[in-house]
């Protein structure tokens, strides 16, 4: 994303891109294994299942770690990105740029029941 590098660049941020290579899981799995000591934040562009995978994949974790996750909106509703006031491909950008955050709660709901 050439207007992404641009900012960071000027703005003397380092990052690395990382892009998944196939469907169904594969942000998970980055996320999960993703050695954190290298990071200060982890940035997902995507739509809502990429964004949903990535956390998720950050929350089962084995050791536990987390990173401030930045949301870049590249998908077809981006119903994440809008409930946290991001409307723009530059408005999240230009967020990461001066490194603004908020926080947000997750959840994880795990059900046991049994089904006649």
């Amino acid at each position: 994303m050439p207007q992404m590098e641009e900012k960071l660049q000027f703005h003397d941020i380092s990052y690395e891109v990382i892009e998944t290579t196939k469907e169904g899981g594969h942000a998970f799995e980055i996320v999960r294994d993703l050695d954190f000591s290298k990071y200060s934040a982890l940035v997902i562009i995507g739509g809502d299942g990429t964004v949903q995978e990535a956390i998720n994949g950050m929350l089962v974790r084995s050791d536990g770690l987390k990173l401030p996750v930045g949301i870049v909106p590249n998908g077809y509703s981006n119903d994440m990105a809008r409930s946290l006031s991001i409307s723009s491909l530059e408005q999240a950008i230009d967020t990461i740029c001066r490194k603004e955050s908020v926080a947000m709660d997750s959840v994880k709901v795990l059900i046991d029941c049994e089904s006649d």
